[in-house]
């Protein structure tokens, strides 16, 4: 299991979601075919491609949400209190 899956678990048992939204790099898809405007070198995008974890993130979230959510990500990192938005 890859780092942002591990990461996703831990997030959904506190009950924040996220997800893995791009687990294929978006040049292979069939529309970008043959584009001319992608980057020579996008070896480490395709390295983490599969592994990069996207978080709640919307208008509505209030200062508590993105709290919860930010401490929720400190535990997982052995972190401890969060002081965003103090």
């Amino acid at each position: 299991m890859e780092a942002g899956r591990i990461l996703g678990s831990h997030l959904a048992k506190k009950k924040v979601f996220g997800g893995i939204h791009y687990p294929n790099p978006l040049f292979k898809a069939q529309p970008f075919e043959g584009a001319t405007t992608i980057p020579s070198d996008v070896s480490d995008y395709c390295k983490y491609a599969n592994d990069n974890l996207s978080l709640p993130m919307y208008p509505e979230m209030t200062g508590d949400h993105v709290r919860r959510i930010a401490e929720s990500v400190r535990t997982f990192a052995g972190g401890s209190d969060c002081k965003c938005l103090d």
